[in-house]
């Protein structure tokens, strides 16, 4: 006797679409395990009759000449209620990719920032505790989050499939729901450290696993900025110098955070470190 079928509900946009236009049909959409199929109106719903709640399936949308901007959310978990969790992927075509990328991840860290800032405004307003002062400090935090949002698109958006790991794809995915706090646990200090110990012992490529693996610490702590913890992001950033000593994204990317908080002196070394590493 059959199992009952698992569902995941799914749409396809087009990237110039979701970010200001319609749906694409007639694409093709497969997955291990799933019937394959294609989108009407976007829309698309995959069927896993040996799957159960919890297992993750890899999805797969093939149009020629288009890629997936969110690609690291064709990895997932399929939910208990397919209804309340639907997946939304963006397509845009593949010269176009990077552009599209930088807009996805600017508008998701804008909301997130916005959404903090709304958030600590009520909290001290119910404690009546909102002062001019601690206003303007907040708006100040706000602001600054808001251009280290605008840093970090850019960078987020060079990076590749293949360019980071399963954790950092996994901490991205969540972000991309707009669960931030979930994604910052993902990156907990112990799976952060053991995916750097992990990219140390691999002899072959060595370089390119170290900075995979950096880039979910680099994630973490601009997630953190988007939550104005700016103190516990300096300390990610150390924490990601230490353990990866001679990669150039850490260094590189601690000097940015470091001169935008105006620590200039800071900024200097991390800029030099890097330029050592790179000659």
């Amino acid at each position: 006797m059959r199992r009952p079928s698992r569902r995941a509900h799914s749409k396809v946009w087009c990237g110039q679409t979701k970010l200001g236009g319609g749906p694409l049909s007639g694409v093709p959409v497969r997955a291990d395990g799933a019937n394959p199929t294609e989108t009407k109106g976007g829309s698309f719903t995959l069927d896993f009759p040996e799957k159960q709640p919890g297992d993750v399936v890899q999805v797969w949308v093939d149009k020629p000449g288009y890629v997936v901007v969110n690609y690291v959310q064709v990895r997932v978990v399929l939910p208990r209620n397919p209804d309340s969790e639907e997946l939304v992927l963006l397509l845009c075509k593949e010269q176009e990719r990077e552009g599209w990328t930088r807009q996805l991840y600017r508008l998701k860290s804008l909301v997130a920032t916005e959404q903090e800032y709304k958030r600590r405004v009520k909290e001290l307003e119910e404690s009546n505790q909102l002062t001019a002062a601690k206003m303007s400090a907040l708006q100040k935090e706000r602001d600054q989050a808001l251009a280290a949002a605008e840093k970090a698109a850019d960078e987020l958006a060079r990076l590749k499939p293949g360019d980071a790991t399963d954790l950092y794809a996994e901490a991205m995915s969540l972000f991309l729901q707009g669960k931030v706090q979930r994604a910052l646990s993902v990156l907990d200090h112990q799976k952060l450290q053991q995916s750097i110990d992990a990219a140390r012992k691999k002899k072959e490529e060595a370089e390119q696993e170290l900075n995979r693996s950096v880039q979910a610490y680099l994630l973490k702590a601009r997630l953190l900025n988007t939550q104005f913890q700016f103190g516990e992001a300096e300390k990610v950033h150390s924490e990601a110098d230490r353990l990866a000593s001679d990669s150039f994204e850490a260094h590189h990317a601690f000097g940015l955070f470091s001169q935008d908080l105006n620590h200039f002196d800071q900024a200097r070394q991390e800029y030099f470190r890097s330029l050592e590493i790179s000659a």
